[in-house]
């Protein structure tokens, strides 16, 4: 088991992250991760999962673009959860953790501007 104070600062760490995405604040969102060059394709803190897909749960529009504007890889290679489009299309229904959105469509349309794969499965 590790240390409380490891655990601690772990939290802290995500805590961080998580609000800077909510907030849709990519200046604090490199502050508070390890390495800034990680965004927005690099390993996030664990319970993020991947940049992108956590934006298209968390975030506000305008932060998604941002991402994909920095260069958001719409269709990764490797996620641990679901691809960006199938990520947004769950975004319908809330779910625990996560409440619904109504912009689904947008991010979706937004996604494919980017040229997300629509037959990524």
């Amino acid at each position: 088991m590790r240390p409380d104070a490891e655990r601690c600062a772990e939290y802290e760490t995500f805590r961080k992250v998580d609000a800077a995405f909510r907030a849709g604040d990519l200046a604090a969102l490199r502050a508070a991760v390890d390495d800034p060059a990680s965004v927005p394709n690099g390993v996030m803190p664990p319970g993020i999962g991947p940049c992108l897909e956590y934006a298209i749960y968390h975030s506000p529009l305008p932060f998604i673009r941002q991402l994909l504007e920095i260069g958001a890889n719409p269709n990764p290679e490797h996620h641990s959860g679901f691809p960006p489009l199938i990520a947004a299309l769950s975004c319908s229904h809330s779910h625990p953790g996560s409440p619904g959105r109504g912009d689904v469509v947008d991010i979706v349309r937004l996604l494919l501007s980017f040229g997300a794969d629509p037959h990524e499965r």
